[in-house]
């Protein structure tokens, strides 16, 4: 029985969850709106719990089909950095909301920017590893 491969159907969400939050988030900061802020903060929660299924669902695929590539371990590097550094993030605000609350926007902001920057890349080497090698297809 061929079972259905789940990642590729996941993978958009962190992609546009981390973009949206890191915009909204930009967008706050000029425009001084806290509804965008608060609105960043869900959709940032929302992306790295999609990171966790995603990132989850890509390991045991790339197991599953006994993938090895040098573009397979970048891709896997740079989505399990992404989810890193998104549940990481949220772990320091959660502290720092009682101890210092005037540095959470600047993490934020940093987290924001890092996990955008990470996850674009594991985008990246995983449209290089199926559209260039081919990786996974049959």
């Amino acid at each position: 029985m061929e079972l259905l491969p789940i990642h590729p159907m996941l993978v958009h969400f962190p992609i546009a969850l981390f973009l949206t939050a890191w915009f909204l988030n930009t967008a706050s900061s000029f425009l001084k709106i806290e509804a965008l802020t608060q609105a960043a903060w869900i959709v940032y929660v929302l992306a790295a719990f999609s990171s966790l299924l995603t990132v989850a669902s890509g390991l045991w695929e790339a197991d599953r089909l006994n993938l090895h590539h040098p573009v397979v371990y970048a891709h896997r590097n740079f989505a399990l950095a992404s989810l890193g550094v998104s549940w990481l993030s949220l772990i320091t605000v959660l502290v720092l909301r009682r101890r210092r609350p005037s540095v959470i926007p600047f993490v934020f902001a940093s987290a924001c920017w890092l996990s955008m920057g990470l996850v674009l890349t594991a985008g990246y080497f995983g449209g290089e590893m199926v559209y260039k090698y081919g990786i996974g297809i049959k």
